[in-house]
């Protein structure tokens, strides 16, 4: 394995690698923009800036856009045009954290630690909607994952909390809630789900 370091922007917090493996997409927190980076060249191509705080970032499976949270009760999700390196547009979520795409990429589901839902929008018609984490108190979802077959969503809901719940992608329904261990941070399915 080689290990290549490329400068990005201040304070990189997430990045994201296109379907073809051509270009990254990183996150820089601090600096308000994303580097977007060539994979063949290990170089910054393009900057995208006007962002603020640009967090956890996913990117559409034709590999054209991306979409990347922004801090600082923007309450918004940017989209941005990958090879133009410009924002296309903006959607509105309330307090955005982490991202995770659908399989067939056409949700985004986002948690967010200040309401007790799991959020999620189009990447066609950028329609929004929310899955009620209303049981055990409300507690927030701080990480999502999504089976393979894209029927179930699974939000953790940690950090002093030991939840896991299945929320079905199909109705927008909390199907379950689990308990497991202690302040939970992220979660996975394996491939055959």
């Amino acid at each position: 394995a080689t290990t290549i370091t490329v400068a990005t922007g201040t304070n990189p917090v997430a990045v994201a690698i296109t379907p073809d493996g051509s270009k990254a997409v990183v996150s820089n927190y601090q600096g308000n923009s994303v580097s977007i980076v060539s994979l063949f060249t290990n170089t910054v191509v393009s900057t995208v800036s006007s962002l603020t705080r640009p967090g956890s970032v996913v990117i559409s499976t034709d590999g054209s856009t991306a979409f990347i949270t922004e801090g600082g009760f923007s309450n918004q999700v940017a989209r941005v045009d990958i090879a133009n390196a410009t924002i296309s547009g903006r959607i509105s979520l309330q307090g955005p954290g982490n991202l995770t795409m659908s399989p067939n990429g056409q949700t985004v589901y986002a948690t967010a630690s200040t309401v007790n839902y799991v959020s999620y929008f189009s990447t066609t018609n950028f329609a929004t909607g929310t899955i009620s984490l209303s049981d055990n108190g409300g507690v927030s979802a701080s990480a999502l994952a999504i089976s393979p077959n894209g029927a179930t969503v699974y939000a953790v809901r940690g950090l002093g909390y030991q939840l896991l719940s299945l929320l079905n992608a199909t109705t927008d329904s909390l199907t379950s809630t689990t308990t497991v261990g202690n302040s939970p941070r992220d979660v996975a399915v394996s491939p055959d789900g």
